[in-house]
């Protein structure tokens, strides 16, 4: 059934159409157009194709009207019955028109399936040409193109560029075959992407066979797409995977029938894949190998159990090889196995390194029960605290478990309890972290014997892994090492008493050290007072040298004690070098004298620093000092200046240089050690110790001392120091 609108809206767009028509018309006369009815027949066509033959009637008669009311009557009243006459026929033809059409497209509404029937997927009618008639709102939402850009063919511009020329070849073949299907990229306009879908078309046909119309569904198929291209993907990489390994994976029925091969395994049996299939692999078996298979499939395959066998083949040389094949079951969702996958590896190197293993642990048994060794072998591969028994020893394994007791097997409990209980957890933790971290373990510990008696064991194991980095086994030996634990300890206490020896004379010679220098002092005063009352004496300069030289001797035991005891303590303080250098000399004038070495000073001008005055007075004392004893009475240079050390610092370098006898070359490093000379002690006096004392204090102040000599020339000792040292300083 036809529905027109309701009359009210007929009778508007009758209206709306006249109105539109007669001011045109109006224009049209301003311009010179001579026919009034011009445009009053589209009028007319236009009311009555939109609301049927009584809205063109409406709109013939309001343009006769208005003509005649507002327009000149230019015309006769004929022309103007005409006009209706012929209006009137033109609505009714106009109506049947649109009635036809509208039939057509109810009837073929009446054939297509209700768009419930499609869910969300898009649906289209075409004409037998191929151009769209028909599209749902699903086309119209995915594509983003409007009726009349689908009409005209703009569909085309969605289709992949790749996709075209397939989609139009396709839809050739159609127009032949009655029957269109392609799978095709479509662009979706929410975000441009393509995704595949499934487009078929069926031929709707008339009672003659004739093809009116096409009826097609699209289909969005592209999560299908993308699953096959992984599972493509999966496939492809499990052969990858399977090529890799030296002789590569299989596949085989529920039955055992073999389905496919690796190519690497084909060529180790020199079979093709037809030759290979079902039971043809086995004439390559050896026939203890052919004999254990038959038993361990028939075993586990109804069981569905994981399956392992290792192989023993010929390949097309006749030379065996041993191979491992592993395989697990493939179950279907009611967990019925269905075929089963696996792969081979080839363990023709590991059977080799077992067998030469073997022969070493074989030989290495035979070498340790000649010997005072245990060896143990720690089987690991059922867990990491193994089953009862899973360590097995050889040699002597009474240094172990005592005289009387051998076991050649034991668990890791049984084992622990033997040992010391101070040192069970040490020992435990030595084993884990082996095995965790697949390293070397070496501990010491105790054993206690049946009989009570205490032994220290030393004990060395090497962590054995397989392929996969899995650990296996941890092979060892074991010493007794009571002997020498025991000299050690002897030693350790030995060194104890030594080391409390010297803190007992580092402690002496502090006191002693302090309580000589009261008499000494005193002494001093005593000879000072003598020579002011009787004037110069050749027996009071030689008491007076004499208890110098004793004050210094103990001085300098007291600096050795500070050393060592870490007190020599350093206060800094602004030190005009030069200034500090002429005091030095003035207080060596006798010396200097004595010695009848010229001393040539050379001080840059302004030298400073900021260091310990004392300890510095110390070091330019004892330099030159040295310098005269070995000087030989030759000149001697004393040098201050500003530097540049080997790290790029700017120092204040201070040389002394001499040119006496000179220093041994293997003695050159040695003099800075304690009571090390460069002379027999019995032609120099002294202690030895001024140059060590010397480097103490020039390391404390973050300098350093170096000395420079050739035998018979002389010798050149050189101090660096920091004018401004770093941080806090250390006491040395």
């Amino acid at each position: 059934m036809i529905r027109r609108p309701p009359w009210a809206l007929l009778v508007l767009t009758a209206l709306a159409c006249s109105s539109l028509a007669f001011v045109l018309q109006g224009l049209l006369r301003q311009q010179g157009g001579e026919s009034r009815f011009v445009l009053f027949f589209p009028a007319v066509f236009a009311s009555a194709l939109l609301g049927g033959f009584w809205a063109g009637v409406v709109s013939a008669a309001s343009l006769v009207l208005a003509s005649l009311l507002l327009l000149p009557a230019l015309g006769i009243p004929v022309e103007y019955a005409i006009f209706l006459v012929a209006a009137l026929i033109m609505s009714h033809l106009t109506e049947r028109l649109s009635i036809g059409q509208q039939l057509k497209i109810q009837d073929l509404e009446a054939r297509l399936p209700t768009p419930a029937a499609f869910g969300p997927q898009m649906v289209f009618t075409a004409l037998p040409s191929g151009g769209f008639e028909f599209a749902n709102r699903v086309w119209f939402s995915y594509t983003g193109l409007g009726p009349e850009e689908t009409a005209a063919g703009g569909w085309l511009r969605i289709v992949h560029p790749e996709d075209t020329q397939a989609m139009v070849n396709r839809w050739r073949m159609a127009q032949q075959t009655g029957s269109f299907e392609i799978e095709s990229r479509l662009r979706r306009a929410s975000d441009g992407e393509y995704r595949w879908q499934l487009i078929r078309a069926l031929p709707l046909r008339d009672r003659e066979g004739k093809i009116r119309h096409w009826f097609g569904t699209i289909v969005d198929i592209d999560g299908l797409k993308r699953a096959e291209e992984d599972l493509r993907q999966s496939r492809e990489q499990f052969r990858v995977m399977g090529e890799s390994l030296p002789y590569g994976v299989w596949r085989a029925s529920l039955a055992g029938e073999m389905e496919y091969f690796s190519q690497s395994f084909l060529d180790l049996l020199s079979m093709s894949m037809e030759e290979a299939r079902g039971s043809g692999w086995l004439r390559k078996l050896e026939p203890d190998s052919a004999q254990a298979i038959r038993v361990n499939w028939l075993a586990r395959v109804p069981e569905g159990e994981p399956w392992e066998q290792e192989l023993r083949l010929r390949d097309g040389s006749g030379r065996v090889h041993t191979v491992l094949s592993r395989g697990l079951p493939v179950k279907d969702l009611t967990g019925k196995v269905t075929s089963w996958v696996g792969i081979n590896l080839d363990i023709d190197d590991r059977k080799e390194a077992e067998d030469r293993l073997r022969r070493s642990e074989e030989r290495l048994r035979l070498a340790a029960e000649t010997s005072n060794v245990a060896i143990w072998d720690w089987d690991l591969r059922p867990q990491w605290r193994p089953a009862p028994q899973a360590i097995r020893w050889t040699g002597s394994r009474e240094l172990i478990f005592g005289p009387g007791e051998v076991p050649l097997r034991t668990g890791w409990d049984e084992f622990v309890r033997r040992v010391h209980p101070e040192d069970r957890e040490r020992v435990t933790l030595a084993a884990e972290s082996a095995v965790r971290g697949r390293s070397d373990m070496d501990v010491e510990f105790r054993i206690i014997w049946p009989d009570g008696s205490v032994h220290w064991i030393r004990s060395k194991g090497h962590v054995f892994v397989d392929a996969a980095g899995q650990a296996l086994r941890v092979v060892g030996a074991q010493i007794d090492t009571t002997e020498s634990k025991l000299a050690e300890m002897q030693t350790e206490k030995l060194l104890e008493e030594a080391r409390e020896a010297l803190r007992a004379r580092d402690e002496f010679l502090s006191i002693a050290s302090h309580e000589l220098m009261t008499p000494l002092t005193s002494l001093h005063m005593q000879l000072q007072l003598l020579r002011r009352r009787i004037g110069p004496n050749a027996t009071l300069e030689i008491c007076e040298r004499q208890s110098r030289r004793l004050s210094a001797l103990v001085e300098e035991l007291l600096d050795l004690t500070r050393i060592r005891l870490g007190k020599l303590s350093i206060e800094l303080t602004e030190v005009k070098l030069g200034e500090l250098i002429n005091e030095v000399l003035l207080r060596l004038t006798p010396q200097i004298a004595q010695a009848g070495s010229k001393v040539d000073v050379r001080v840059e001008p302004e030298l400073k620093g900021r260091w310990d005055r004392a300890r510095i007075d110390q070091v330019v004392t004892n330099l030159l000092t040295n310098a005269l004893k070995y000087g030989e009475g030759r000149p001697i240079t004393l040098e201050a200046g500003h530097g540049i050390d080997l790290a790029g610092r700017k120092v204040v370098r201070i040389a002394v240089r001499d040119q006496g006898r000179g220093i041994p070359r293997a003695l050159q490093t040695r003099i800075f050690e304690r009571f090390e000379r460069a002379v027999n002690g019995a032609e120099i006096a002294g202690l030895g110790l001024g140059l060590y004392i010397v480097r103490q204090i020039v390391e404390a102040h973050q300098g350093r001392i170096g000395v420079e000599s050739e035998e018979g020339q002389g010798a050149t000792f050189t101090v660096e120091l920091p004018p401004e040292p770093e941080g806090k300083l250390q006491a040395a």
